[in-house]
């Protein structure tokens, strides 16, 4: 032991061993000499390091481009003014303004031990992955200043690689540095190695962006069509980026706002907007909204990153990709590749490492992982974000005041025409007894009295309808609802002993939405592959209307190869289905061939040319008719075969 430590021996080799490990694990480097131990007699004095990271000495441009490797800076930080290497984080138990104050001159044993510190890092610096060095962004800087320097997305500060040993210690929790060396984000770091010729809204955008804006564009539904759905689409995706704690999130619904309010938010909050996300579905004109407001705000300076998804994306994204307002594209589920997104632009991840990515470069499309269609169980969403009381409506199928829901996704199904194919039969749903608080929660805070669920298929899990059905019943839940349902659920539960349209209309369901698309055996057998013939449709029917539900049955006319006489059959079915009792709705809708589908193929074998470009596509209309093979005819008679419950006090139908 050395006699000059006296009583500060244990002090000492506390010391020691906290300096070894920050050694061995590349934390931490001295800036130069001068953070050395200081020979005071009589007193150890521990070392006395600036709060800072490695970055390139100011006014030294040159050396920014010199080869060598860079330490990781995991954490928010920006350059100092001053040449040589920063360090680390004040000892523990240190005020910070003690680097304030002057320090004592060292002497050669001091240096000495400070340089062989110094070799002892590098040593371990040099094992570690090399960064590339930052670089300024091409283009014009903000506010006249010059753009910060980035990184490259291969490996920068950001890159989990370069903030593995970087782990804040507890005891320095609530300290700050000194104002004069305090660290902020580096905006974006992710440049693509393209140049910024592509995707130039990447960079440069300033830290203190962290709002996402969510855009669902008006969709132009038929002329009696009352209503319009919540924007479930676009709650889903909101969940993780708030529940998580990446972004806020701002929800514009084109339905509710009309393009002089998309200005107004984009006055705003578009300063604020990390990037812009859109949901987009293939017709109804959804996309040629989407066009419009994107391009408003593609036309301000300061325009975040553009990223669609949505239907019309998940089968046809390369295509959309292309546009020129679109910077990027996700396939599949947005509740997990958006908040990926998200990340990537705030430096928390690679662009490459995005699942269901595809972005322009000139060197060829940058595409990420596959995003899987199923997203597991799903959970409440998001209200806050809209008016709840906006889509509150008087249904009279269910109730005077009856709000949409959405509890699951996909459908196990085999429709040959439905899109619901493009999550390769996979289903995520969420639990009922989740579905009950949400609603009772929904119920209590806006005066509902009823709830439509427009899942593709509600009854794809029947434990969980009737677990629904049992806790609406046992708590005494006084609410009307209503549902889709395939008409093999009822055949399935029917074998299980289930007797699942007793429980429903126990518990308040007073409606099923069921797809029976043709009466032809043969169109349901091998063109739509429905699964069930004539008579079964008609039995299950019976069967519904039996319980005094009332049964609502969509049909489709003119699919590829049918005759005449087949739809005659459709038409046959109809008049037999209003016989029951109450009287059920039908609505005949017109074959569209969608993208993604296996008909869409057959589609194009028989002559249905397809739009070829986005723009192309926001002219869709699959209320009207899209095929070589649909006569005017076709499309009246299907028009009169259309009969649905009208609003009370007014005219019109209910969707």
């Amino acid at each position: 032991m050395r006699r000059d430590r006296g009583p500060h021996q244990g002090e000492h080799r506390r010391h020691e061993r906290r300096q070894r490990r920050r050694a061995a694990g590349a934390r931490r480097v001295l800036r130069g000499p001068g953070r050395a131990h200081a020979q005071v007699p009589g007193r150890h004095q521990g070392p006395r390091r600036r709060h800072r990271e490695l970055r390139p000495p100011a006014g030294h441009q040159a050396r920014l481009h010199a080869p060598g490797p860079l330490p990781p800076a995991g954490r928010a930080h920006r350059p100092v003014q001053g040449a040589g290497v920063e360090g680390g984080d004040p000892q523990p138990g240190r005020s910070g303004a003690s680097h304030d104050r002057a320090r004592p001159r060292l002497g050669d044993g001091a240096r000495r031990q400070g340089q062989h510190r110094r070799r002892l890092v590098r040593r371990h610096l040099r094992r570690l992955p090399p960064l590339p060095l930052p670089r300024r962004p091409h283009g014009p800087a903000a506010h006249g200043r010059p753009a910060p320097p980035v990184l490259p997305a291969e490996g920068g500060h950001q890159h989990p690689a370069g903030r593995r040993a970087l782990r804040r210690d507890p005891r320095r929790a609530g300290r700050r540095c000194p104002r004069r060396v305090r660290r902020r984000v580096l905006p974006h770091p992710h440049a693509p190695p393209g140049g910024a010729e592509v995707m130039t809204a990447f960079l440069g955008l300033p830290a203190r962006r962290r709002t996402v804006i969510l855009l669902y564009p008006k969709v132009d539904h038929e002329k009696d069509y009352l209503y319009f759905w919540m924007p479930f689409s676009l709650l889903s995706v909101a969940k993780p980026l708030i529940d998580d704690g990446i972004a806020d999130v701002v929800l514009f619904d084109g339905n509710q706002n009309d393009a002089r309010a998309w200005e107004r938010l984009l006055d705003e909050r578009l300063d604020d907007a990390v990037c812009i996300g859109v949901s987009v579905m293939t017709g109804g004109g959804q996309i040629a909204h989407a066009l419009d407001l994107v391009g408003r705000a593609k036309s301000r300076p300061n325009c975040p990153p553009v990223v669609f998804g949505g239907p019309h994306v998940n089968v046809l994204a390369e295509q959309t990709a292309e546009h020129e307002l679109v910077d990027a594209v996700l396939v599949g589920p947005g509740q997990r590749s958006m908040p990926e997104f998200v990340r990537a632009l705030l430096g928390g991840q690679r662009l490459e490492e995005v699942a269901g990515l595809i972005m322009r470069r000139p060197d060829g499309p940058l595409r990420g992982p596959d995003n899987p269609p199923r997203t597991g169980v799903m959970g409440k969403y998001p209200w806050h974000l809209l008016n709840i009381a906006d889509y509150i409506r008087d249904d009279p199928t269910v109730a005077p005041r009856t709000l949409n829901y959405i509890s699951s996704q996909g459908c196990v199904y085999k429709c040959q025409f439905c899109y619901e194919l493009t999550y390769q039969r996979k289903y995520s749903a969420m639990a009922a007894h989740d579905i009950v608080e949400d609603v009772l929660e929904l119920q209590r805070a806006h005066g509902m009295s009823g709830v439509k669920f427009y899942d593709a298929d509600w009854f794809v899990n029947l434990k969980r309808a009737a677990a629904f059905c049992d806790e609406i019943i046992e708590r005494g839940i006084d609410l009307a609802w209503a549902a889709s349902i395939n008409p093999n659920d009822i055949r399935k539960a029917r074998r299980s002993g289930l007797d699942i349209l007793t429980k429903i209309a126990a518990s308040g369901g007073s409606r099923l939405l069921m797809g029976v698309e043709s009466g032809s055996d043969r169109v349901l057998r091998d063109v739509v592959r429905k699964e069930i013939d004539r008579e079964g449709i008609l039995d299950v029917a019976a069967d519904i209307a039996d319980h005094g539900i009332l049964g609502s049955y969509t049909f489709i006319i003119g699919f590829p190869g049918e005759t005449t006489a087949e739809q005659d059959e459709t038409y046959d079915l109809m008049e037999r289905l209003r016989e029951l009792t109450p009287t059920p709705e039908t609505r005949v809708h017109l074959f569209a061939p969608y993208p993604g589908t296996p008909l869409y193929a057959e589609s194009l074998r028989q002559g249905f040319e397809p739009p070829s470009s986005l723009e192309g596509w926001a002219r869709y209309d699959y209320y009207e008719s899209q095929t070589p093979w649909t006569s005017a005819a076709m499309v009246e008679r299907a028009r009169s075969g259309t009969r649905m419950k009208t609003r009370p006090a007014a005219s019109g139908s209910c969707p």
